[in-house]
């Protein structure tokens, strides 16, 4: 299998692995195949050409709480280059996780949608990889504006 196939499955593999995580925490339902008439999310591949190109990863419908269905998800992987033969993560001077992802999503997106950009980073580890980090990124407004709906929710209840 060439690197650009493997990649590809591996990052749709995040994408879905993203999706149950946030369903899980949030109890919500995910695309499967039995229930296309009760879902609130599922990958922008398996139901929505049109988010897909327009950089969404998750497609929410009208059944998923008002303030989810705003969020505007990209997901993307990020391996660590090799170590040297470094096995700890402080060994690295620095590491850079790409944020133009985000922007190119920002470009996309209305201005009631809050932007956020999940990065899996990974390091080598033999024939797999290993998981260092899971970062989220999105802008400080989008940020504060997403903490606020979050906080209107639990004051109404």
């Amino acid at each position: 299998m060439n690197r650009n196939k493997r990649n590809r499955q591996q990052g749709h593999a995040w994408e879905n692995k993203a999706i149950r995580i946030f369903a899980e925490v949030f109890n919500i339902e995910t695309l499967d195949k039995t229930n296309h008439d009760t879902f609130q999310l599922a990958s922008s591949r398996s139901v929505s050409r049109t988010n897909d190109a327009l950089k969404k990863d998750w497609t929410w419908t009208e059944r998923a709480p008002k303030w989810m269905q705003n969020l505007a998800v990209q997901c993307k992987k990020y391996m660590l280059p090799r170590s040297n033969g470094k096995k700890d993560i402080r060994d690295f001077t620095s590491i850079r996780v790409d944020i133009k992802p985000l922007f190119e999503l920002i470009e996309n997106c209305s201005d009631e949608e809050d932007p956020i950009l999940i990065t899996r980073v990974t390091r080598d580890a033999g024939k797999l990889e290993r998981e260092v980090s899971l970062i989220v990124s999105m802008e400080y407004h989008d940020f504060l504006n997403l903490i606020s709906k979050l906080n209107d929710k639990h004051s109404s209840l």
